[in-house]
């Protein structure tokens, strides 16, 4: 018969624990040590939101205004989770308009040809190109850029008409649009001179507005610093969060990514009063939410000790806050830069060529004032992009968020915010 196998050979170290017994030793002592941090109260229904790194200076830094805990634990208790009805949800008309693309209509293709028949005769136009009185303002301003665009892009055809050598007395037998090329190539200088009435009557228009609108984005900011309501409520905000959240992961949170998180101030509702739900669903009545954590914010900003303002008069600094976000995020201070270092371009390259032409002396000395403007506005609106980078650092913006999205992302906030108020927000429980 053959011999029995060897036995196994047991492996070096300690024994290994009896069944039952884990690493932390008998069963039961697991539980006890997650259980080592005891919460003081109810647990409560959390906040998902994200959390960042405190800057220097940040509005986290602020006191938040004294709430009542035994309200909010109270109101936002944490429940049992209901079964949630799948419900099939019918696509609206707003997202069947979301799927239509609009196409560009056949005006834009003609806008060239309309440009052209705005434009005086051949032969009065050669007369002012010539002398440069009133000019461009004696001519209309979509001509004289389609003047200045046919003369970039029609290389070609104003070649041939040059080999044509055809005279004024014969410019009958070219079609219209050619007679024009002729006049750009029979004017003395006539490209460059195009180009500086081009550059007034088109690019140099868009400075005032230019500078306007970034200094509309430097009054919001500084009125989003200066707002006592949001150096309040951000912290307030936070700090109610942190109750919410206590024993989990995001407890003791010490800023927040904004305003993205306070949008879910609004999303998170209170634990809704079980016999009043029962009461109206016999009733035939519809269910009553519970009151939104932003309701409990928003009465704990009024009923703040420190808060010397009415109701009515948040309610208009919110939208005054709300307004200045709406108007700013239309403002795209990238491409204002970017719109005024073209310009700077352009008058640096456009007259050229014209230094020894006397009739063009003030038109030279026109362009040279709109480069220095374009200068002084590119030079504001760096400013305002850093005073922007500045604010979103204060108040913990997402990394690398557009402005537009920041500052529609603000206005959602503040339209939440003024409902609350005028809501009234939770009622009130007493003073902490």
């Amino acid at each position: 018969a053959p011999a029995p196998p060897p036995p196994k050979a047991r492996p070096a170290g300690p024994p290994l624990p009896p069944r039952g017994v884990g690493v932390l030793g008998p069963p039961g002592r697991r539980a006890a040590a997650c259980e080592a941090e005891k919460i003081d109260g109810p647990k409560l229904r959390p906040i998902f939101w994200a959390l960042a790194q405190v800057p220097t200076n940040s509005v986290f830094t602020e006191a938040p205004a004294p709430f009542c805990l035994v309200a909010l634990e109270q109101q936002f208790a944490l429940t049992a989770p209901k079964v949630a009805v799948a419900k099939i949800r019918k696509p609206s008309p707003v997202d069947e308009n979301r799927k239509r693309h609009r196409l560009l209509n056949t005006k834009a293709s003609e806008k060239l040809g309309i440009a052209f028949s705005r434009l005086p005769p051949p032969d009065k136009l050669s007369e002012v190109l010539e002398s440069l009185e009133d000019f461009p303002e004696c001519l209309h301003s979509e001509a004289v850029l389609a003047l200045h665009s046919a003369g970039t892009e029609q290389h070609e055809a104003m070649d041939q008409l040059r080999l044509l050598n055809i005279d004024f007395a014969d410019l009958a037998q070219l079609d219209l649009p050619e007679r024009y090329l002729w006049v750009l190539t029979t004017v003395s200088s006539c490209r460059a001179k195009i180009a500086c009435g081009a550059l007034i009557a088109g690019p140099a228009h868009e400075l005032p507005h230019i500078r306007s609108s970034a200094s509309r984005v430097s009054e919001c900011l500084q009125l989003f610093h200066s707002s006592a309501l949001m150096r309040r409520c951000i912290p307030t905000a936070l700090a109610v969060g942190n109750v919410l959240n206590r024993g989990s992961a995001r407890k003791d949170a010490r800023a927040i990514l904004l305003p993205d998180s306070l949008l879910k101030l609004e999303e998170l509702r209170a634990t809704a009063d079980t016999a009043a739900v029962a009461a109206e669903e016999s009733s035939g009545a519809g269910a009553t939410k519970g009151i939104s954590l932003l309701d409990f914010v928003a009465q704990t900003l009024v009923d703040d000790p420190e808060n010397e303002s009415s109701v009515q008069e948040m309610k208009d600094e919110v939208a005054r806050l709300r307004s200045h976000a709406l108007t700013s995020k239309a403002v795209c201070l990238d491409d204002s830069e970017v719109s005024c270092q073209g310009i700077i371009e352009e008058a640096t390259r456009a007259p050229q060529g014209l230094a020894e032409v006397e009739s063009a002396a003030d038109l030279c000395r026109r362009v040279t004032k709109i480069s220095y403007d374009a200068c002084a506005i590119r030079d504001h609106v760096r400013t305002v992009k850093e005073e922007l980078a500045g604010t979103q650092a204060w108040s913990s913006a997402r990394p690398k968020i557009p402005s537009e999205e920041w500052f529609v992302g603000w206005a959602a906030f503040f339209d939440l915010l003024g409902a609350a108020l005028g809501r009234g927000g939770a009622p009130a429980q007493g003073k902490p």
